[in-house]
């Protein structure tokens, strides 16, 4: 996770992270009912809003709001 892009004065963008260390593991869970109705549509959300858009070269604006 990182904060949004901040372009620096030679051009370039950097984004700075949030969170520095982390220790991945996979956990077990079980979704059913609505939660899980949920899950399975995901992949078919089609609208701007889901998908996002690039607008110019600014990384930010490719940031997708749910």
């Amino acid at each position: 996770m990182v904060y949004f892009p901040e372009r620096r004065t030679d051009g370039t963008w950097v984004a700075e992270k949030i969170f520095t260390k982390r220790i991945p593991h996979t956990v077990d869970f079980q979704i059913d009912g609505p939660e899980f109705e949920l899950y399975k549509r995901s992949p078919d959300c089609e609208t701007p809003e889901c998908k996002g858009r690039a607008q110019g070269e600014d990384p930010r604006a490719r940031a997708v709001g749910f």
